[in-house]
């Protein structure tokens, strides 16, 4: 009937749930409000009655949703494991000072990005998402280290400059910026669909990093770097992902939806605060302001950007 199908839409735009266990639930409530409704037109209830009362018993949509989410969202012990490990991984390059060393970087990007990978095409299961944040830091840093080469270059080719190799640099790098837009939008547009709230779970760490990679890119750091300044942040970068790691376990075990919510604020504000104020002592880029709204935007945009687009996925991919 047309009442139980829409309130059964209703239901599923606030389960926030990947699509198979969706259509799961929704299947067997399906099955549910089958049986009751020829339960009670067996009674001698009207059609329309019979409908109406069975959705009155069902409760609210949205509680009924929340219901379910709390069901089936918690995340086990061995998903609590996964999700605390990328996180693991980057502090245990700042607290070696091994972010620096190239192979280093190049081993561990490697293995996030393998698993990133993996867990995408398993259907994305909780534990993955900090996987894909991470697995985006290369690009940022890229984008930061190659600013100064892009404005040169481009400038030089406006003012009718022959065609050199620098040049063709500024093509390939222009693709690669091309690539990591596509790569971002994608994913996030995907997310978004599921649960907003997965997308700021996802971008956790990049307010982290994107500060920490803008000042190490305006001093200069490189490779094997013997300033002592490029380090200087080592351990406040540590002590940031120790603590989204913390909260990363926290929210894969805990069922109630607010809970993660505030998690997710807390965490980020305050590892981009723990990082943040200890650079605002060395550089006029920074403000307070500018460290609280990083978090805040990562964490509200996906909420208006899933209003916009409407939730529920495909079941493919």
């Amino acid at each position: 009937m047309k009442s139980i199908d829409a309130y059964l839409d209703q239901v599923r735009s606030h389960l926030h749930l990947d699509a198979v266990t969706e259509g799961k639930i929704i299947r067997e409530l399906k099955s549910y409000f089958e049986e009751e409704l020829a339960e009670l037109q067996g009674a001698g209830m009207p059609v329309q009655d019979s409908a109406r009362e069975a959705i009155r018993s069902s409760g609210k949509p949205r509680s009924l949703a929340r219901l379910f989410y709390e069901a089936y969202s918690r995340g086990s012990w061995v998903d609590a494991l996964l999700v605390l490990q990328p996180h693991l991984v980057a502090a245990a390059l700042f607290l070696t000072h091994l972010w620096s060393n190239p192979f280093a970087i190049l081993t561990a990007f490697g293995g996030v990005l393998l698993v990133a990978l993996y867990g995408w095409r398993q259907g994305r299961p909780g534990w993955v998402y900090p996987w894909i944040g991470y697995a985006s830091s290369p690009f940022i840093a890229t984008i930061f280290y190659s600013r100064a080469f892009i404005y040169n270059s481009a400038a030089d080719l406006l003012l009718g400059s022959r065609l050199s190799l620098s040049h063709v640099g500024l093509l390939l790098f222009i693709g690669l910026y091309a690539l990591f837009i596509w790569l971002v939008v994608f994913s996030v547009l995907r997310v978004v669909k599921r649960d907003w709230v997965l997308v700021s779970f996802m971008l956790s760490p990049l307010p982290v990093l994107g500060v920490w990679i803008s000042e190490i890119a305006r001093i200069g750091a490189r490779f094997y770097s013997t300033d002592p300044a490029a380090y200087r942040w080592d351990q406040a970068m540590t002590a940031a992902f120790l603590l989204l790691g913390l909260f990363s376990v926290l929210f894969i075990r805990f069922r109630w939806r607010l809970a993660r919510i505030l998690l997710l604020a807390g965490a980020g504000i305050g590892a981009t605060l723990l990082v943040g104020l200890s650079i605002l002592r060395t550089t006029h880029l920074l403000t307070l302001p500018l460290l609280l709204a990083l978090p805040v935007f990562t964490l509200l945009a996906p909420a208006v950007l899933e209003r916009i687009l409407g939730h529920g996925e495909q079941t493919s991919g």
